[in-house]
This record gives C-alpha cells, sequence and structure tokens, in this order.
C-alpha cells in the first residue's frame, strides 16, 4: 500500500469525523445538549486483512469518541459509535442474497436512533447488524507486578498467562484510571 493510499482513508474517516465534530461542537456546549455518533469498523476492532488504512481509521476514531465523551460530559455531551453490519455496495460481491437480505442497513437504523437519544449512555461503541445489537468494549487484565531479578523478557514469557488472564479484566473510565492502577500495583509490591 502507498503512503497516499494510507492518508487518503485516514482523512476521509478520521479527519472527516474531525470536522463534522468541530462544526456542531461549540453549538452543543453552549445549548448544554448534544449527540455524536461516529461509525467504526469490525476491521478496527479485530482487524481485516488488506485493510490496514481503514482498520487504523476505525480505531483511531475510537481514541477520538473516548476523549470527546469526557470532555462532553459536563455540558450533557453524548459520543458514542455504531460497528455496522449491513448490506451496501462494498458487501453486493461477497455475501449470498439471503446474507444481504438479512442484513439491511435499516436494521441497524434502530440502534443509531438509540445512541442519538435522550436515554443514550455515552463512550459505547454499539455493534449492530440483522437487528441484532452488542456492546464492545476494550478492557484490561488486572497488572502484574515483576520484581528486579525476574524483570526480563524470560520473565515476562513465564508468566505470560497470568498477564493475559482476562477473568478479572476490567474496562477504564479513562487513561488516569489505568496509569493510577499500574502506580498502584507497582507501589504495593514496593512495601
Amino acid at each position: 500500500m502507498e503512503a497516499g493510499d494510507f492518508e487518503a482513508v485516514l482523512n476521509v474517516h478520521l479527519s472527516g469525523a474531525m470536522h463534522c465534530s468541530k462544526a456542531v461542537w461549540e453549538l452543543m456546549r453552549e445549548q448544554q445538549y448534544g449527540r455524536i455518533v461516529m461509525t467504526i469498523s469490525a476491521a478496527g476492532l479485530y482487524g481485516n486483512f488488506g485493510q490496514a488504512n481503514y482498520a487504523a481509521a476505525k480505531m483511531a476514531l475510537i481514541g477520538f469518541m473516548n476523549v470527546l465523551h469526557l470532555e462532553g460530559m459536563k455540558h450533557n455531551i453524548r459520543v458514542n459509535a455504531i460497528t455496522p453490519i449491513a448490506a451496501t455496495r462494498m458487501t453486493e460481491g461477497l455475501l449470498p442474497p439471503a446474507a444481504l437480505a438479512a442484513i439491511q442497513p435499516e436494521r441497524v437504523t434502530p440502534g443509531v436512533l438509540f445512541l442519538c437519544s435522550e436515554h443514550a449512555l455515552s463512550r459505547i461503541v454499539l455493534s449492530a447488524g440483522g437487528g441484532s445489537f452488542a456492546a464492545a468494549t476494550v478492557m484490561e487484565a488486572p497488572p502484574c507486578h515483576f520484581e528486579d531479578a525476574e524483570l526480563s523478557p524470560e520473565g515476562i514469557a513465564a508468566r505470560f498467562d497470568e498477564i493475559a488472564d482476562s477473568s478479572r479484566a476490567r474496562a477504564y473510565a479513562n487513561s488516569n484510571e489505568e496509569v493510577q492502577r499500574f502506580l498502584e500495583t507497582a507501589l504495593g509490591a514496593a512495601r
């Protein structure tokens, strides 16, 4: 992929969302009310072969959504994202007619309308397709502390099952919560 191809797709999706959000942000702040819904993709959340530019742009929108959520909270601006699975010109040749009939865009619309409604939460990633809906989130397992003697690539490899244990994973409200959790773990181990 040429760098220009990568940048063009970033400009369409990420810069396009920025320009649209910027155009309404001040009005939403003044009126103490607003709703923004980003359109992202499973390609950004989970990857899709051959779509590095598209996936990067769509995942970047989640970071953008997270920051706008934090900045808009005190102004009743709620910012969310929809991950639609729908029949489009892009999917026409990829799926059989029965599948395309099952995933008409109208079956995603209620999710978008909910995310724009007065009752909407904020910072929700709502996957939607064929009349089915699921919330997606980034979670992190608890930090595992290493003493100096075991702090090495080999030490990490030896304890990687523990590091990757998602049974006690949690989502953070902001990056400061994650930093605080790591500091508490490190400081607790130093005692």
